[in-house]
């Protein structure tokens, strides 16, 4: 069918949460805080549904928490995990889909707020995002992939400041 589309439009989500950010920029500034608590848990969850899917295993994991020191991109994992969703069952597929896409809605959001939406950012946001799906064209065992991107976005919620974490109170 058309699943090809759905990861553009999960991208989209990004743009959406920028749109809401332009619109209402008052309100966008006094929820700064709960934006930042609102992605902490979407990350959350995505890691949780990611065990719960593929089970527990240490090779994918231990490589993702190790690679997710030297590409700090939530994107990159949730590209993974949509690719190897898609192999694994529609419904796993969807989930990560719309998980991917609140995520997109908030991160773009303080991506706006805190000035980080910029060209390259974006477009490397996008090629991140993108480059997993590449794994489609080979076979490879979903499970360590899974914990692989489990991996990364537990150490990127361990290490990585997101964008401009000093909330005034």
């Amino acid at each position: 069918m058309l699943t090809f589309l759905v990861p553009v439009v999960v991208m989209l989500g990004f743009f959406i949460g920028v749109l809401l950010a332009r619109i209402s920029p008052e309100e966008m500034h006094s929820g700064k805080r709960y934006f930042i608590w609102l992605i902490r848990l979407v990350v959350l969850i995505i890691i949780v549904s990611l065990f719960y899917i593929a089970g527990f295993g240490t090779v994918g994991l231990l490589l993702g928490l190790v690679f997710g020191f030297f590409v700090r991109e939530y994107y990159f994992a949730l590209g993974l995990a949509m690719a190897v969703a898609l192999t694994v069952s529609k419904d796993v597929f969807f989930l990560f889909s719309a998980l991917g896409f609140s995520f997109g809605v908030v991160y773009g959001t303080v991506s706006y707020i805190t000035g980080r939406f910029t060209f390259t950012n974006v477009f490397t946001k996008i090629a991140f995002f993108f480059l997993p799906f590449c794994i489609l064209f080979i076979e490879v065992p979903s499970q360590p992939l899974l914990l692989f991107a489990a991996g990364v976005l537990i150490t990127i919620l361990a290490v990585k400041n997101l964008p401009n974490l000093h909330v005034e109170s």
